[in-house]
């Protein structure tokens, strides 16, 4: 006996899930279980991302079994943005094993930051207990958002 096919509202919900929390995130169907008042917030914001498609001609279909995952990103940097008020941009890049935060202006390249995931995570931590060291980590919720596309861009296992 086969599974029924799941509903696209679901599947995009998840799909929603994973990109906004990155793919360690748990898995939609112990989610559902779990907390599905979250999973139905979530398939609310995925009916309104059909509908705007659908006003745009554009409609999902599911057409099988899934496609093999793809691979993470390949290039070096993961996020690129114009940076709020200023002619400069804030990227975030993997080199030499490390992650960095830059800031580009004027063609030039001022590196922030860089670290691990294994010093953020501990920083992380740090903030979760409410430690003082915490709040004498230069830039830490800058890391911490950092950390926060690393992982939503499913990029953590990425190498240089």
């Amino acid at each position: 006996m086969t599974a029924e096919p799941r509903l696209i509202r679901d599947i995009l919900a998840e799909c929603i899930v994973s990109e906004r929390l990155g793919l360690h995130m748990m898995a939609w169907a112990k989610r559902s279980e779990i907390h599905d008042e979250a999973c139905e917030q979530d398939r609310i914001r995925a009916d309104k991302i059909m509908r705007m498609l659908a006003a745009r001609g554009v409609s999902l279909v599911q057409t099988g079994d899934p496609e093999p995952a793809l691979p993470a990103p390949t290039g070096d940097v993961i996020y690129r943005y114009k940076l709020a008020g200023r002619d400069a941009e804030r990227l975030i890049r993997r080199r030499k094993n490390l992650w960095q935060i830059v800031t580009v202006a004027d063609g030039s390249e001022t590196v922030e930051q860089e670290f691990t995931m294994t010093e953020a995570a501990r920083n992380g931590s740090l903030v979760l207990i409410d430690s003082s060291d915490a709040q004498k980590i230069k830039g830490l919720g800058r890391q911490l958002a950092a950390v926060n596309e690393i992982y939503r861009m499913g990029a953590e296992e990425m190498t240089s």
